[in-house]
């Protein structure tokens, strides 16, 4: 089952954002008008997503500290949002998942 999360934002926006429920069984008797009001995140969105720049931050150090920096990065990582605790990576299966692809360019000969 999924429901609305709003996150406000640092301005007069909101983020709805739908997340995955799991259902409790004192949960089983919502109205319908309590599923379709979305739920308000405790964080404000930018707040919530703080670790995501600290992640990304985190990896660059740790590339730019290589002996050789690449030319290119890619990471690619999953993000869960709760409303409550904000962005966190996600798992995949008992292990937090980083994807990494690094570029280095030949030097040009001269």
């Amino acid at each position: 089952m999924s429901r609305l999360i709003e996150f406000p934002t640092e301005g007069e926006d909101v983020i709805l954002v739908e997340v995955e429920e799991t259902t409790r069984p004192d949960e089983l008797l919502r109205t319908a008008s309590q599923e379709s009001t979305p739920a308000r995140a405790a964080k404000k969105f930018e707040e919530a997503l703080k670790p995501v720049n600290c992640i990304a931050r985190k990896i660059i150090e740790n590339l730019d500290s290589l002996t050789r920096a690449p030319d290119q990065a890619e990471v690619e990582f999953g993000l869960n949002l709760k409303a409550d605790v904000g962005a966190f990576v996600a798992k995949a299966g008992t292990e937090a998942h980083f994807k990494i692809k690094l570029t280095w360019k030949s030097p040009a000969s001269g």
